[in-house]
């Protein structure tokens, strides 16, 4: 899942890096047009975007209902009303930004920076899954081989344990029973 991940971001990267220097119209609108859409393309576009997003259900299932499961009584309630309040802010805030941006945006190179510098996050965060990732595989090859040599040194000190109690009832025996060496 995490190399998928990291393969996900390095394409994304160098796909937004693609976009930042070499489209010849960076941007939503084409050629200075606005692209006409009827209220059923807005609310059917509105409504892809929201239900085949993970994060909408790993937000509000995942996250917020594990963190809202461990409130007692009334304090769920109000745990779950904070969150919807939060999450009513932060799009109010990103509709609002997106309109005052909306002058700026209307140039390609502002297209073309927002793209180097989204490519630039993505193929820093495909780097740090990619590290975290080794990371995990050196410790489970580490602790694999220092299993096996632990597991070694147990089973080499079982043996010589195992000899020793041998070697002690094969001398002891005789002169327990009372038979001469």
């Amino acid at each position: 899942l995490r190399l998928g991940g990291a393969l996900f971001l390095l394409a994304y990267g160098l796909l937004a890096w693609h976009r930042a220097l070499f489209a010849a119209d960076a941007g939503p609108r084409a050629g200075g047009a606005r692209v006409a859409r009827g209220w059923l393309g807005v609310v059917g576009g509105l409504a892809v975007i929201t239900l085949f997003n993970p994060h909408v259900y790993l937000d509000t299932v995942v996250l917020i209902g594990s963190i809202g499961a461990r409130h007692e009584g009334a304090l769920k309630w109000i745990f779950v009303l904070g969150a919807a309040c939060a999450s009513l802010t932060w799009f109010a805030l990103l509709a609002w930004a997106g309109r005052r941006l909306q002058g700026l945006f209307a140039r390609p190179r502002a297209w073309r920076m927002l793209d180097g510098l989204t490519g630039a996050m993505m193929l820093l965060l495909a780097w740090w899954v990619w590290q975290d990732l080794r990371r995990l595989i050196v410790i489970h090859r580490d602790s694999a081989t220092a299993g096996f040599t632990h597991l070694f040194k147990a089973g080499a000190r079982c043996y010589n344990d195992l000899a020793g109690l041998v070697r002690q009832c094969s001398f002891a025996a005789p002169s327990a029973v009372g038979v001469p060496p």
